[in-house]
């Protein structure tokens, strides 16, 4: 592997653990994060890891919240915050 391949998954990785802290400092929903939406809905494998690492690093959060219909407004207003990748 190399250099470059690695920095690039160490940054991917930065940026899951990012998405997770802010999850929770945010006091945001873990629905975006559920496996049907990734390998499902759009099967991209990076998206289906990245999706997967953000939902194990928010497993047993107490400050991330479970999908609930008041909370859909919110989950927009934060993923419109984040930039297409």
């Amino acid at each position: 592997m190399s250099d470059e391949t690695r920095a690039a998954e160490r940054l991917a990785l930065a940026s899951d653990i990012c998405t997770a802290l802010t999850t929770e400092v945010l006091n945001r929903i873990t629905g975006p994060f559920q496996p049907f939406l990734h390998e499902v809905a759009k099967p991209h494998p990076g998206q289906i890891r990245s999706a997967a690492n953000i939902r194990t690093l928010l497993h047993g959060s107490g400050l991330a919240r479970p999908y609930t219909r008041s909370s859909v407004r919110s989950a927009l207003s934060t993923a419109a915050t984040r930039p297409a990748t």
